[in-house]
C-alpha cells in the first residue's frame, strides 16, 4: 500500500470506532495504550535529567544511525522499492550530523533565558509523550529528526511506522533506543509500534499529548481531527523562476539535484521551471547537458502525463522511479544515462504542474517577469501553498518582488529545492524533516519544526516598571 492511500484511510477510519467489530477496536486501544505507559513513564525520568544528561543521549542517537546509515539505507529502498540507497544513506548521515550540530549547545531544559530588560526569566518545560506517523519517503530521518528534536526537549517520542516501511523504522527506533539507554538514559524515551495499521495511528494520534504529522495535508487533517495539538506540513509543489541573464548551466545542476536526489520522493524538490521563452532554448541545452531528458512533441507530452497521472491523481506506483522506468511505463524510450524527465506543459492548468514526487519535472515559458511570477502563484493556489519556491536570478529587485508574492514558507535563491529542508551547504534554514505551511497550507506554522517548537514555556514576571508605562494617551497616540 502506498503512503498515499494508507494516510487517506487514516483519514477516513482513524476515528470512527466502528471501523472495526467493536471488541477488534478495543483490543488495539488496548494495544496503543501499552505503548503510550511505557512512554509516559520513560519521559517522567527524562523530565529529571538536566540539561547535560538530555544532551548526552541526544547526541547518541545522531551517532547510532550515523554509523548504520548505508545498511538503513538500503534496507528502506529494498523494503519500500522507492528511492535510492546512496541518497538515502547520504540522508541518514546529513540528517544525523547537521541536526546534531543545530541543537549542540542550544538550552532547552530549565531557565534557558534571563532577560534583564523586561524583567523575566523564561524556563522551557517539556509537552510530554510526542507520537508520529512516519512516511514510506523517509522511515529512518523523521523518526530520527523528530525524535532528537522531541528528546532534547525531554519529550518522549511514539512512531508509527508506515506498515510498507516498518522494519526500516522499526530498526532505526531500537538502534536509537538502545544508544539512549548506553548513554544513560531510560528505556522506551522512543518507540516504534510494531505491527502498525489505520486504526492503530489514529489511536495514537488521538491519546498522545502532542501529533508531529509528516506527510502531507491528509496527515494534517487526521492529525488537526485527533483533539490534539498538531504540528503539520503540507503539500509541496516547488516553483522554479528562472531571470533572465544568469548561468543557466548551474541552475540546471542545482535543478537536477533538488529534483532527483532520492529519485524525487522528497516533497521540497524543484517540480515546475518557469523561464523566459526566449531562453527556453538554453535552458533546454543547459538541462539536457544536466541530465534532463526533454520531452516537448505533443504525442510524448501526452503519453507521459497519462503515466504520470491517472484520472488527475498522482499515479503512485511513478513515485521514486528513475527516468527509464517512467518512459517503459508511458512507452517512451528514454535512455537509462538520464536523471530526469523534462516535460513540456501547456499551461498552468496542466496536470503536469502539480507535485510529482519522482524524476519528473514539468516546464513552462512567461514573457514578463511579472507573468512567471503569477504562473507560479497560480500553480502554487493549485497545489503547495505555504510550501517552498526556488528563485533563480542575480537580481535583488526580482528576487524581493518574488518573495513579496510568492505565498511559500520558503524561498530559495540559486540553490536546490530540497535545500527548503535545511541545508548549511546552501542557507542558514534549520534542518527538519517537517516543513510548516502556515495558514496557507492548514498549518500552525509556517517555519520549518525543530526543536524550540517542542517546549512549554513558562515566565516569570519579575514585578518592574518599564519605560514609557506612565505616558500619557496623548503621548501614547502623538506621532
Amino acid at each position: 500500500m502506498a503512503n498515499i492511500d494508507f494516510i487517506k484511510e487514516v483519514v477516513e477510519r482513524a476515528f470512527d470506532p466502528f471501523s472495526e467489530l467493536p471488541a477488534i477496536y478495543a483490543a488495539k486501544e488496548k494495544y496503543v495504550d501499552e505503548y503510550i505507559e511505557r512512554s509516559r513513564k520513560a519521559q517522567a525520568i527524562a523530565a529529571t535529567m538536566t540539561q547535560e544528561q538530555i544532551d548526552k543521549i541526544v547526541k547518541a542517537m545522531a551517532v547510532t544511525i550515523f554509523e548504520h546509515a548505508e545498511e538503513l539505507g538500503k534496507m528502506a529502498v529494498e523494503e519500500t522499492g522507492m528511492g535510492n540507497p546512496e541518497h538515502k544513506m547520504m540522508k541518514n548521515i546529513g540528517k544525523s550530523t547537521g541536526t546534531w550540530a543545530e541543537l549542540k549547545g542550544k538550552p532547552s531544559i530549565g531557565i534557558i533565558e534571563r532577560n534583564e530588560e523586561k524583567s523575566y526569566a523564561l524556563i522551557a518545560k517539556p509537552m510530554g509523550v510526542l507520537g508520529c506517523v512516519t512516511p514510506t519517503t523517509n522511515p529512518t530521518i523523521t523518526p530520527l529528526v523528530n525524535g532528537m528534536c522531541a528528546i532534547k526537549c525531554a519529550n518522549s517520542l511514539v512512531v508509527s511506522p508506515h506498515p510498507r516501511a516498518k522494519k526500516t523504522t522499526g530498526l532505526s527506533v531500537k538502534l536509537m533506543n538502545d544508544a539512549i539507554v548506553a548513554a544513560g538514559g531510560p528505556e522506551d524515551l522512543i518507540l516504534c509500534i510494531d505491527k502498525p495499521d489505520v486504526d492503530v495511528s489514529g489511536l495514537l494520534m488521538k491519546k498522545v499529548d502532542v501529533v508531529l504529522a509528516t506527510g502531507g495535508p491528509d496527515m494534517v487533517k487526521a492529525a488537526y481531527s485527533s483533539g490534539k495539538p498538531a504540528f503539520g506540513v503540507g503539500a509541496g509543489n516547488s516553483q522554479s523562476l528562472i531571470d533572465r541573464g544568469i548561468d543557466f548551466d548551474a541552475a540546471a545542476a542545482d535543478i537536477i539535484e533538488g529534483r532527483c536526489f532520492d529519485l524525487g520522493v522528497i516533497c521540497a524538490g524543484n517540480q515546475c521551471i518557469i523561464v523566459h521563452e526566449d531562453d527556453y532554448a538554453a535552458m533546454k541545452a543547459a538541462m539536457e547537458k544536466a541530465g534532463a531528458f526533454w520531452i516537448d512533441d505533443a504525442a510524448n507530452v501526452a503519453k507521459m502525463r497519462d503515466t504520470l497521472f491517472v484520472g488527475g491523481k498522482l499515479n503512485k506506483d511513478v513515485i521514486g522511479q528513475v527516468p527509464a522506468t517512467l518512459g517503459k511505463m508511458a512507452g517512451i524510450d528514454i535512455p537509462e544515462d538520464r536523471a530526469a524527465v523534462l516535460i513540456k506543459a501547456d499551461n498552468t492548468d496542466d496536470v503536469l504542474c502539480k507535485e510529482k514526487l519522482t524524476t519528473a519535472i514539468a516546464i513552462l515559458t512567461y514573457k514578463t517577469w511579472d507573468e512567471a511570477i503569477e504562473y507560479a502563484v497560480t500553480n502554487l493556489l493549485r497545489e503547495g501553498t505555504g510550501h517552498s519556491s526556488v528563485v533563480y536570478s542575480d537580481n535583488d529587485a526580482n528576487i524581493e518582488q518574488a518573495g513579496l508574492a510568492l505565498p511559500v514558507g520558503r524561498i530559495l535563491v540559486n540553490q536546490p529545492g530540497h535545500a527548503a529542508g535545511g541545508d548549511a551547504r546552501f542557507n542558514g534554514l534549520d534542518g527538519t524533516v517537517s516543513l510548516g505551511c502556515g495558514s496557507w497550507g492548514g498549518n500552525s506554522i509556517s517555519e520549518n519544526l525543530t526543536y524550540y517548537h517542542l517546549y512549554n514555556k513558562s515566565y516569570i514576571a519579575y514585578r518592574t516598571s518599564l519605560p514609557g508605562c506612565d505616558a500619557t494617551p496623548d503621548e501614547i497616540f502623538a506621532d
